[in-house]
Parts: structure tokens; C-alpha cells; sequence
């Protein structure tokens, strides 16, 4: 029987680590894992919460992936918290095993956006604040898709990462009460697309026309946690004359993805 190497052993010990699990309340377990903003600490907050949504626990009413958490919400009246937390420890040995294989692959995303202007009232203090001119800017923004960490609440707008550190900036000194449908934003080594008109107190650079929110539709969000975003820049005549059949034809263009389950 073969031992395993000092560096094995260590490396399981270290993932056997985590997640831990933390009661929030009476109705919530957090999943705990590494404090840090990583894709590889997602990947396994996205692989645990897929376990979790696939076991389908009797009691278990919502699952929320975070950055490096996964909120557990439960109805304690059908499963205690002793007998939901034994039951993750089941998940959590199974993909320790399996040494958190890496979570597949996801779609990326291609969104128009309009920088400047009326559409992004910030890029100019971007550009001056970083040294850059506002091509410069839009070359960053637009150089690389970006990882969606997580879905925010409003809206179910998406954390991405990680932002060129050339455009890294503390958020503003005075939020906004609202910015419009669509704003993209950024602010540290972050940018967010606002699904829907909302407060922010980030950078507003650029504006979609993209529809990527709809209430009625489950998910209600096009863009999920896991999936990559990627912004092409486009001109403010085209965003003017955006509607349903451009935008049918931008998804037929750019987004035209394969299955999520496909290699």
C-alpha cells in the first residue's frame, strides 16, 4: 500500500479544512470557506453549492454562493441544525475525496457597452485619477473576460473579477442615489453590471443596452455565478437604436454558447 508524500498529506489537511460550518440565526448555515477573493476559493464554493442543490435536502429552502461563503437557509421545523450540519459533512468528505474537482468551464458572455459620456460620467476622473486617457480605459476594461463571483441582490446584478489593478480605485467619496439600468462600474479590482437602475457609490464608466433581467424568467438573470463576462465596446448610435430584435441578433453573434455541461 502505497503512503501518500508529506506534500499529499498536507494538502489534504489543509482542504479538510474547509468549509466550516457556522449557525447565522436559526434558519441559516454559512459554509465558510477560505477569507479570500480567489476563482479557485469560488470554484469550490460553486462545486459545494451545486453538491448541496443536487442532494436536495429535505428542509433546505434556499442556497446562496457568496465570494467564499455559501449561505444555507433551512426551515427548522423540518430539519434540526445538527441533523443539516451532518449532512453537509457528508457533501463536504465527498468532494474533499475527490480533491474539489475543478468546476468546469463556464460561458462567456459577450455585453455591449457605451463608455463615457453620458453613459459613463466617471471614465474621465478614471483616466485622470490613473494617468491613463480614456482609450486607454476602455482597452483595459475590454481586454479580458471577467470572472462572475457572485449575484448581488438587486437585480441579481454580478460581482466580477478581477479588474485590471492599472484601473483599481477606492469608490466614490459621495454615492449616488441611483444610477441607470445597465451602468457598468468598477471600483478597487471589481466591476459590476447594474441589471437594474440602483444607489452606487462606484465608478460609472459605461452603460449596456443588453436586457440581461427578467423577472418572470427562472433564473431571472442571464448571467450566473461561475460564468465569465466579457464587455465589447460599441458606439452610442448603436445603443440608441438598440431593441429586442438587435439584441436577438447580438445573442446569435456572441452568444451563441454551449451547454454548461459540455467539454
Amino acid at each position: 500500500m502505497f503512503k501518500e508524500t508529506t506534500a499529499e498529506h498536507s494538502e489534504k489537511n489543509i482542504i479538510a479544512q474547509y468549509p466550516k460550518f457556522l449557525p447565522l440565526g436559526d434558519q441559516v448555515i454559512v459554509a465558510q470557506f477560505e477569507k479570500e477573493m480567489g476563482i479557485s476559493i469560488n470554484q469550490k464554493v460553486l462545486s459545494f453549492a451545486q453538491e448541496v442543490e443536487v442532494a436536495k435536502i429535505s428542509g433546505v429552502t434556499q442556497i446562496i454562493p457568496t465570494f467564499c461563503t455559501v449561505a444555507i437557509r433551512y426551515n427548522p421545523l423540518s430539519i434540526a441544525y445538527k441533523a443539516l450540519t451532518e449532512e453537509l459533512e457528508i457533501i463536504k468528505s465527498r468532494l474533499v475525496f475527490e480533491q474539489y474537482k475543478e468546476h468546469k468551464p463556464q460561458n462567456i458572455i459577450h455585453i455591449p457597452v457605451v463608455y463615457g459620456g453620458e453613459y459613463g460620467p466617471d471614465i474621465e476622473y478614471v483616466a485622470e485619477s490613473t494617468g491613463l486617457d480614456m482609450d486607454e480605459v476602455i482597452r483595459l476594461h475590454t481586454s479580458k473576460p471577467y470572472f462572475i463571483y457572485m449575484l448581488g441582490v438587486i437585480g441579481s446584478y454580478p460581482y466580477l473579477g478581477d479588474l485590471d489593478e492599472r484601473l483599481a480605485l477606492k469608490r466614490r467619496s459621495s454615492p449616488r442615489i441611483k444610477v441607470e439600468k445597465g451602468s457598468i462600474v468598477i471600483a478597487n479590482r471589481l466591476t459590476v453590471l447594474h441589471p437594474l437602475a440602483s444607489p452606487s457609490g462606484w465608478h460609472v464608466i459605461g452603460q449596456t443596452p443588453m436586457e440581461t433581467f427578467d423577472p418572470h424568467q427562472n433564473p431571472p438573470s442571464t448571467l450566473l455565478a461561475g460564468n465569465y463576462i466579457k464587455f465589447e465596446a460599441i458606439s452610442a448610435e448603436e445603443a440608441e437604436q438598440w431593441n429586442d430584435n438587435k439584441q436577438r441578433e447580438w445573442i446569435k453573434k456572441w452568444n451563441s454558447l454551449k451547454s454548461l455541461n459540455q467539454d
